[in-house]
């Protein structure tokens, strides 16, 4: 489905196979993840792995990956007019965002082995 009006034009997809997602980033301008409650989720790091500014609600983890605003924008869950500003603020100034920055950001912070060694020194201190 499409959703436009003269200055914004929204694209929803159906799901896509796992092998498929960097393809839908890489055409992407920006993510969006505005859910009512969370966890951890991996698909926002996907998307800021590969460069995208994000949008997100102040749930679950998403504040640790969209942790400043040149990386996205964060709105309280449970708020279209909110969520509808912060899309046209982020689509109005995508000049603005470095998807390289976001993409080094995110890799630093989040790459494997970073999450590895973290995880790692998080069991060493319970144990002692």
């Amino acid at each position: 489905r499409i959703y436009s009006n003269k200055n914004i034009r929204v694209i929803l997809h159906n799901p896509v196979p796992p092998n498929e997602l960097i393809n839908y980033y890489q055409a992407a301008d920006c993510f969006i993840l505005p859910s009512r409650n969370e966890g951890f989720n991996v698909s926002l790091i996907e998307a800021t792995c590969c460069g995208l500014p994000a949008i997100v609600t102040d749930v679950g983890g998403n504040r640790l990956i969209v942790n400043s605003k040149k990386i996205g924008e964060i709105v309280e869950p449970n708020n279209p007019k909110s969520l509808a500003n912060a899309i046209y603020f982020l689509v109005s100034n995508l000049h603005n965002y470095n998807r390289e920055y976001i993409r080094d950001n995110t890799i630093k912070r989040y790459d494997f082995s970073k999450l590895t060694n973290n995880l790692s020194s998080f069991y060493t201190d319970i144990i002692n």
